[in-house]
């Protein structure tokens, strides 16, 4: 594979790295660095750079990294590094440090790694925190909802099959508790093994097995930003508030399928908790839906004069609405781009 192909961003032709110029997939399948998806971002819309489909966007977050080509890069740049080792006779380090201990280069590469292998240590402890918080919240809902089965028969299958999910969500989190548990012990092992190498020939092992427990690290957290499950959770939010307040609204319950553009678009770096927050405060509005300002409005007098009320007359996809107020002005508001809910529902 021709590393130069795929290791720079097509556009501005920098080489992809962790900070400013990550990949980022668009819907389309494109995918280009996020340094160009911002600059090319005009009045919250974004134009593919090469098939110029048009996204809803606000910044270059909005769309997924592309773990795929990061994880290709990372393996390219590997076999490349070994490739360079592999003559040690030809190589400067050997001229330089033969008959020594291993190379400045090596040495170098090495407590690059250890250092991010401590990193990656310290971010899953933290991560593992916030797991253990949102598995007492999974076990608290589980308990909400298996008492409201008791006396609500109607709703009975509807909560059992939520509970299934909760469940699957908490088994997931274990599994995740328990993988990190067995890797932590042995990447600590590890870089009490590899504190200090001295071979050159044994350097090059050292250097593979430290990455592939980096790799594993990354896998791993990876997975846990993925927490918590938008579907799952806003399905059991819904289902629970039908359930204690409008047991006569039995037919009108719509679970959701897929997750809603709103509770998609939530910032990537909140952290577990913050984002489950998030998701239940979330209301899924749909036209015809009478609303108020909401927590996080910024358009001054737009609605008239608060608490004006307005009528949602479309979904302009991408977490906006467009809104026509009472006394007679419409425009668009966030419910759920870039992080925002700026209205909410009117309760008869």
């Amino acid at each position: 594979m021709d590393m130069d192909s795929i290791d720079a961003c097509s556009i501005c032709f920098e080489k992809y790295n962790e900070e400013c110029l990550r990949p980022h997939s668009l819907p389309c399948g494109h995918s280009c660095c996020a340094s160009c998806l911002d600059k090319n971002i005009k009045n919250g819309e974004l134009e593919c750079p090469y098939c110029k489909q048009v996204y809803k966007a606000s910044k270059a977050t909005d769309f997924p990294i592309n773990y795929t080509v990061e994880s290709i890069i990372s393996s390219l740049r590997k076999t490349q590094l070994n490739e360079s080792f592999e003559n040690p006779l030809k190589s400067e380090d050997y001229q330089q440090c033969h008959g020594s201990n291993a190379s400045a280069k090596w040495q170098a590469l090495i407590k690059e790694q250890r250092n991010n292998l401590k990193s990656l240590l310290n971010d899953s402890g933290s991560m593992v925190s916030e797991i253990k918080k949102y598995l007492e919240f999974l076990q608290t809902r589980k308990a909400e909802h298996n008492s409201l089965l008791v006396n609500i028969y109607l709703l009975a299958t509807l909560n059992e099959d939520i509970v299934k999910e909760l469940t699957i969500e908490e088994e997931r989190l274990e599994e995740l508790m328990k993988e990190q548990e067995e890797n932590r012990e042995i990447a600590l092992s590890k870089l009490g093994i590899y504190q200090n190498v001295t071979s050159t020939s044994d350097a090059g092992m050292v250097s593979e097995d430290l990455e592939n427990y980096n790799q594993i690290l990354r896998a791993w957290i990876g997975r846990c930003e993925q927490l918590p499950n938008p579907l799952v959770l806003k399905n059991s939010e819904t289902l629970k508030t039908y359930t204690e307040s409008a047991v006569d609204k039995v037919p009108e319950i719509e679970l959701l399928e897929v997750a809603p553009a709103d509770v998609c678009l939530l910032e990537p770096s909140l952290n577990i908790m913050e984002k489950l927050t998030r998701i239940k405060d979330v209301q899924i509005l749909k036209v015809g839906d009478r609303v108020i300002r909401g927590r996080d409005w910024k358009w001054g007098s737009q609605d008239g004069h608060s608490p004006s009320k307005g009528t949602v007359i479309r979904d302009q996809g991408n977490g906006w609405l467009k809104v026509k107020w009472d006394y007679g002005s419409e425009n668009a508001y966030r419910m759920g781009a870039e992080g925002c809910f700026d209205l909410k529902l009117v309760v008869a």
